[in-house]
């Protein structure tokens, strides 16, 4: 019987079954690798952040009292202007100091100071 046309001759359906195999492994390998890498990318920014948080809170701390808590102006313009000019650098663009019932005692942005919003297990801790 002779051969149809649409037939590939053997080899080249050999080779297609294994360049399509190689390539399928490939995907799934660049699948499992992006998602690998992107959880460790996360995982790498999440502990940068800790540590960039730990460092300023070395900073803020000490200046830090009841007065900033409570809203007394004085202490709060004193607070802001060591904020300003020890802390508000890259990559820090932002500045909340909230306290455990969700309210903002301190902001770089005036108007959010006094706002509540409710704080998530990884906030309050």
């Amino acid at each position: 019987m002779p051969p149809t046309r649409n037939a590939a001759p053997p080899g080249r359906r050999l080779f297609l079954q294994f360049a399509l195999s190689g390539l399928l492994a490939m995907l799934v390998v660049a699948l499992l690798a992006t998602i690998v890498l992107s959880r460790a990318g996360e995982s790498e920014s999440v502990r940068d952040a800790r540590r960039l948080t730990e460092v300023l809170g070395r900073i803020v701390e000490p200046n830090l009292d009841d007065g900033v808590v409570r809203g007394n102006r004085v202490q709060l313009a004193t607070f802001d202007r060591l904020v300003r000019q020890r802390v508000l650098r890259s990559p820090v663009v932002r500045i909340k100091l909230w306290t455990a019932d969700g309210r903002i005692a301190y902001s770089d942005e005036p108007r959010l100071v006094g706002s509540r919003y409710p704080l998530g297990d990884d906030e309050l801790a």
